[in-house]
């Protein structure tokens, strides 16, 4: 099987160095586009994934380190290589500060820009492999965990039936909260190992078409009862028209039941809760949102 193409966006104002640099990556096996401005390259790394950009530190529009900052927020996968004259050396040791993972000279010298760049993939890649591992090793220590603390809730199941002799009231009371803490440990630990596998690039994601106002009003409801017993008011509010959206709903439903387990703990003073779903685009600059206020103990 072929080796995968390393893909590079080479951004600069000059036409005939971006040309040229462009040229020199595309006869050694890299796959490369070119942008003319800054506002360019963001739009193309609004579209594109890249394993690499090259940015000349000047340029029109949106400026070398602005075109970081962007990257650096929105497609932190992509590694970033300044390109600048002897008279931005100061501007090119801030982008490192930000983020950059080299800064090339001009004029560049084409022998050592292709070996610059494959290792800066090299080191990624070998970047990626530790987090994996350091992952999978996280992952198999909460496992260790969550197979006993499941077979002491099993066990306490078991003395709940009565399968070793009869209980009293206050026996079953104990044992009913118990369950109740084992349980919570049981998701707590569950959550982390699905957040290991998310940063181990694992998780699978069960995606599909649904409305995330009726995912957090179906959650809400089942705090009905909680909520009035622990005297707090939880105010519902979601769009008429929000659009359906494509994701995991129980995932996105259980980062909401834990939201709203840790609202509802016991506490001395009253509290209010507003939850509301609006419409959301992030490139747009819309969003979709669950906020909470709180005068008491608890989320803040």
């Amino acid at each position: 099987m072929s080796e995968e193409k390393i893909q590079v966006l080479i951004a600069d104002d000059e036409d005939p160095l971006r040309i040229t640099v462009a040229a020199w990556l595309g006869d050694e096996g890299f796959e490369v586009e070119q942008a003319a401005d800054g506002v360019e390259a963001i739009k193309k790394v609004q579209e594109k994934d890249f394993d690499i950009v090259i940015l000349d530190i000047k340029m029109p529009g949106a400026n070398g380190l602005e075109v970081l900052r962007y990257i650096k927020k929105n497609s932190a996968q992509s590694e970033v290589v300044m390109m600048t004259g002897m008279s931005d050396v100061n501007m090119a040791v801030e982008a490192m500060k930000l983020g950059a993972k080299e800064y090339l000279t001009k004029p560049i010298d084409m022998d050592q820009l292709v070996p610059q760049l494959k290792g800066i993939i090299r080191a990624r890649d070998a970047e990626d492999r530790i987090r994996r591992l350091q992952s999978e090793h996280t992952a198999r220590l909460l496992y260790d965990l969550h197979n006993p603390i499941a077979g002491l809730r099993q066990s306490i199941g078991y003395l709940l039936k009565g399968m070793a002799g009869s209980l009293g009231d206050h026996q079953k009371e104990l044992l009913g909260y118990m369950t109740t803490s084992i349980d919570k440990v049981i998701d707590l630990l569950t959550d982390m190992m699905d957040l290991t596998k998310l940063e181990g690039g694992r998780v699978r994601l069960n995606k599909g078409i649904s409305s995330l106002g009726t995912s957090v009003q179906n959650i809400t409801q089942e705090f009905h009862v909680p909520i009035q017993s622990s005297n707090i008011t939880l105010d519902f509010y979601a769009e008429p028209d929000l659009p359906t959206l494509e994701y995991d709903a129980e995932k996105i439903e259980q980062v909401v039941k834990n939201f709203m387990s840790n609202a509802v703990i016991p506490h001395t003073a009253s509290r209010s809760n507003r939850c509301a779903s609006t419409k959301g685009c992030p490139r747009a600059g819309r969003r979709t949102t669950t906020d909470r206020t709180c005068h008491g103990f608890g989320v803040q």
